[in-house]
């Protein structure tokens, strides 16, 4: 738990240091794409306070990673550019994290865990299907925002990109709603049980 933590600030200290060498370079463009990492990566933890909900460490962590990966890596330091493979291998880690955003969505909207309850897998499934797919098409409306703004390249100038990228987030995502419905179905320890748990543990110390 500790180092997980570590991590999480030393990828924030990582943003933070290089948006203020860009603030002395003057390059804003470059500032607003690091402060926008920056500030993304504090999203678990503003959810948590405002609706709730507890999210496990290493997810939040997950999540850093991918803000590294697509906003550092990817558009600041040009890794769309110089690796053809970049771009689809956030579009195929994006599957399960959107998707992971829609479990959390759905325990937010049932928070007595009647679906998981009564094992309404085929809602949850669909639910957790719809939330991955919906992210894949606004992740594409925020790298062609990303492009024409700030003159990254994250679309590669390429219709065949744009596909390409939600047809990887669609499948991903679907593969990973039918993984939780598998989970739940057979009653195993995953991802899944650990967010009931974590949320169903808080409800009980609060009444």
């Amino acid at each position: 738990m500790k180092y997980q933590s570590t991590l999480i600030w030393l990828i924030r200290g990582i943003f933070f240091v290089f948006s203020v060498f860009e603030m002395i370079r003057l390059n804003w463009a470059d500032v607003a794409l690091l402060i926008a990492g920056f500030v993304l990566s504090f999203i678990p933890y503003l959810y948590e306070k405002w609706v709730g909900i507890k999210i496990p460490l290493g997810a939040c962590l997950i999540l850093d990673i991918f803000l590294l990966g697509t906003q550092f890596f990817g558009s600041y330091l040009g890794a769309y550019t110089y690796f053809s493979w970049w771009d689809i291998m956030l579009h195929l880690s994006s599957g399960i994290l959107v998707g992971y955003i829609g479990l959390i969505l759905l325990i937010t909207l049932d928070r007595n865990h009647l679906l998981f309850i009564k094992k309404k897998i085929g809602v949850i499934i669909l639910f957790v299907f719809a939330i991955a797919v919906t992210g894949a098409v606004f992740w594409e409306i925020f790298e062609f925002t990303s492009d024409t703004l700030f003159g990254t390249n994250t679309q590669l100038g390429s219709l065949r990109d744009t596909m390409g990228d939600l047809i990887c987030g669609t499948i991903v995502g679907g593969v990973f709603a039918l993984y939780i419905g598998m989970m739940l179905h057979e009653e195993k320890k995953s991802c899944v049980s650990k967010l009931l748990q974590l949320n169903s543990s808080k409800a009980k110390r609060k009444k």
